[in-house]
């Protein structure tokens, strides 16, 4: 029986690779229970190539092994986008491509700790989970522990099984990573919900969305996985071109994020409003390092969205200044933010 699919998106990653699918391959769960599917979306760098190599090596270990298993398909499975279409199409594909039970991500820059996932997997059997969230450890790029956020330092993972709807209106921080967690596959098929594919911050409309659907949701204290803190990525850019880029994605997520609240359950209002919030902020403070007159343009548009005063709940220390300063007077905040970025 296929226990679980790991799905892993590629794209210009391929000097991270080695490190994510060893860790993936080093696991206490035996090799025919489990497949990796490496969804490359038409990577410029060797990713494909580094893939296939993977998986013929994994087929041969397979044939190898045949006499003794029913393990009938490779443990490693490539799928190919003729072209680049994204983050959220990769995922796409690989949700369309998987035969697990569970289904997780990982995104390749990052890994998982080794022989880590049958313990998961067990509390997904005992408990008749459809989701399960994790712990996860930040690492820099010499792969050195970072500390937790004020955010993530406050997540709450005290045990014991709830909706979705409730994990959603008194869990979930602004962090909606989707490689968090474990999934039971045949719920996510069942829901139909796809990932917004152009949408940067795929993992934020999506995850709401399918919490909502969830009739039982665990948390794990566990740091199972390591979440790489690149600064060339886009999430971390100073790059001016860059950060426009990501503004207007950011756009983008606030018109889905409003739609979606008015379809939620009235109890998870106080999440959309705080991932407004966050989302408003991060995009004005950012745009405001690069042009103070654009994001006074930024603000007006976000204030014809109806989204103003925005709340300082559960925001940041850091944070709720800000929120606090937009509120009353979004001007000074920008001019404060653009002539700290200009000074440093």
């Amino acid at each position: 029986m296929l226990r679980l699919s790991i799905i892993v998106n590629m794209f210009n990653t391929a000097k991270y690779m080695p490190r994510c699918v060893e860790t993936l391959l080093e696991q206490d769960i035996p090799q025919e229970e489990y497949e990796i599917i490496l969804v490359d979306d038409c990577s410029p760098d060797n990713s494909l190539e580094m893939a296939n190599e993977y998986a013929s090596a994994s087929s041969s270990a397979s044939l190898h092994h045949s006499h003794h298993s029913h393990h009938s398909s490779p443990l490693i499975r490539v799928i190919h986008h003729e072209k680049n279409k994204g983050l959220a199409a990769a995922r796409n594909t690989g949700i369309d491509a998987a035969k697990g039970q569970y289904l997780c991500f990982v995104d390749p820059d990052d890994y998982i700790e080794k022989n880590s996932l049958s313990a998961l997997l067990k509390q997904m059997d005992d408990e008749h989970l459809d989701m399960l969230r994790f712990n996860y450890q930040k690492v820099d790029e010499d792969y050195n522990n970072v500390p937790d956020s004020e955010i993530e330092a406050r997540f709450d993972y005290t045990p014991g099984v709830m909706t979705g709807t409730e994990y959603l209106a008194h869990r979930l921080g602004v962090g909606c990573y989707v490689w968090a967690y474990i999934y039971r596959l045949e719920f996510i098929k069942s829901t139909g919900i796809r990932f917004f594919e152009g949408c940067f911050f795929d993992d934020t409309p999506w995850l709401p969305r399918v919490l909502q659907k969830a009739q039982r949701v665990n948390v794990n204290p566990v740091r199972h996985q390591y979440y790489l803190q690149r600064t060339g990525s886009m999430v971390h850019s100073h790059n001016n071109q860059a950060i426009m880029r990501k503004a207007d994605t950011q756009m983008q997520l606030i018109d889905i994020l409003l739609d979606e609240k008015k379809e939620a359950p009235q109890e998870t209002y106080g999440w959309f409003d705080m991932m407004l919030a966050h989302s408003a902020v991060s995009l004005l403070t950012s745009v405001a390092c690069v042009d103070l007159r654009l994001s006074m343009d930024y603000y007006k548009r976000l204030k014809g969205k109806g989204i103003f005063p925005i709340t300082h709940n559960r925001a940041s220390t850091k944070n709720t200044r800000k929120i606090k300063m937009l509120n009353l007077c979004p001007r000074l905040l920008l001019i404060l933010v653009h002539f700290h970025n200009r000074n440093r």
